[in-house]
């Protein structure tokens, strides 16, 4: 009886962590966060942003974010080593 409550345990718990397992990348304005720089500086385009500047390894585009016009939003890469 023990053996099969742990057992029962156990499995209740392989099957809850196999739903909390996800791929979906964290989006900013419905823009996924993943790529290079340019990359997500293109889709950021297409989203209605524009680039101000780029300078190494940071951009800067302005765009409307939370109802405001004209907000100036910053993405950093870091560098793997």
């Amino acid at each position: 009886m023990k053996k099969s409550f742990l057992f029962l345990m156990f499995m209740i718990i392989i099957a809850l962590s196999s739903f909390a397992q996800t791929t979906e990348h964290l989006k900013f304005k419905g823009v996924p966060i993943d790529g290079t720089l340019s990359e997500y500086v293109l889709k950021m385009k297409q989203a209605g942003f524009h680039l101000i500047e780029t300078d190494d390894g940071v951009a800067v585009l302005e765009g409307e974010f939370a109802g405001y016009r004209g907000c100036l939003i910053g993405v950093k890469t870091f560098k793997i080593r």
